[in-house]
């Protein structure tokens, strides 16, 4: 799940949405954040960069358990689209420089693979027990 898809095109426009927020750290720190926008009607992940992903089904699986149950956001509000004008789009990729530098999509790739696979381990454990104190089976 470190792959989470290769770069395309947008959806043909706007379309209901998850907006995920991954906060990277040890357990304690946070040492940075980036948010990405699921789109799952068209199988595409938009990320904090502007450079939308085609997810790989792997990962579509990952991402439709993670979100089950939980309400889209309306497509007037994805980011990239003239309709969404009070959501502000992210900014376009800088060019990766002939100095070295480390491009961006993998490292994203990479980031959301782990964000999802703690998030599910997280929605995991908390399916695995009774929520709201010990019940007796009725």
């Amino acid at each position: 799940m470190t792959d989470v898809g290769p770069p395309t095109d947008p959806p043909r426009g706007p379309a209901p949405f998850y907006r995920l927020t991954v906060k990277v750290g040890d357990g304690g720190t946070v040492f940075g954040s980036y948010r990405s926008w699921w789109v799952p009607s068209s199988g595409r992940l938009l990320g904090d960069d502007g450079t939308w992903m085609a997810v790989r089904p792997v990962v579509r699986r990952g991402f439709d358990r993670l979100t089950q149950g939980l309400a889209t956001l309306p497509a007037a509000r994805l980011p990239g689209f003239p309709a969404a004008a009070d959501v502000v789009a992210p900014p376009p990729a800088a060019p990766v420089s002939s100095s070295g530098d480390v491009p961006i999509v993998p490292v994203l790739a990479a980031l959301s693979a782990l964000a999802l696979t703690g998030l599910l381990v997280r929605r995991h454990r908390l399916g695995s027990r009774p929520l709201g104190g010990n019940h007796a089976p009725e």
